[in-house]
């Protein structure tokens, strides 16, 4: 069961979005963290005209989704009444130069005056967001969770959560997880999913071993005289 249908069977209305450039929504996606948080202020100005002007709001994201909805918080919209964050990352150029790194290794730190003038070009002032300024300015009941298996956003770096001892939101609430759903993604499936997906790895890892040894086989020549 998805998040969505979760979260309708126990009575919200749900409201789900594509970002700006992606999936069905029209426009250029300028590829940088701090759009995700301009794509749901936008949408929570919209719901403030619309059906829904004046009910209380909650949010609910998962990684980019997650840090928008914490970095949002800086702005304080009237009706979001509390958030929930999964696998969050704090700050978008940090979370882009520790990717970079793990491509490029010490080249990334040589291109990073270069990737912060142009994030700052794209993004202005919200170049700048954090996740933790935003339950800080606005101390939004808020519940962090993130999972100690995250490779993509680790619990100890990178993460919203790796910043707790600097958050001044008297009513922010950390959770930590372990077990099969402590991926950075792997909380988006069921455990018959997510057990699935083992089965089809593992064979298509056996699949790709068998045919590295056929050929192997196939390239040895033997001659008797």
């Amino acid at each position: 069961m998805s998040w969505e249908s979760a979260c309708y069977e126990q009575g919200y209305d749900v409201v789900s979005y594509d970002g700006y450039g992606k999936g069905k929504s029209e426009g250029e996606n300028k590829r940088g963290l701090p759009e995700a948080k301009e794509d749901l202020s936008a949408l929570l100005a919209y719901l403030s005209t619309s059906a829904w002007a004046g009910e209380p709001l909650y949010l609910l994201g998962h990684s980019q989704g997650a840090y928008a909805s914490a970095c949002a918080m800086r702005e304080k919209p009237a009706n979001v009444k509390a958030i929930a964050t999964v696998s969050a990352m704090n700050s978008g150029e940090e979370t882009v130069m520790e990717f970079a790194r793990r491509k490029v290794s010490f080249l990334a730190d040589l291109s990073w005056p270069y990737v912060t003038t142009y994030e700052r070009y794209l993004f202005g002032s919200d170049s700048y967001l954090t996740a933790v300024d935003g339950l800080n300015i606005s101390a939004i009941p808020a519940l962090i969770a993130q999972g100690d298996a995250d490779k993509t956003i680790p619990l100890e770096s990178l993460s919203l959560y790796s910043h707790q001892k600097e958050t001044t939101d008297p009513n922010a609430h950390y959770l930590p997880f372990s077990g099969e759903h402590a991926g950075h993604a792997s909380i988006l499936y069921s455990l018959a999913a997510l057990q699935y997906q083992k089965e089809v790895t593992t064979a298509f890892d056996a699949n790709e071993k068998e045919k590295k040894s056929s050929g192997n086989r196939s390239g040895v020549c033997s001659t008797e005289g």
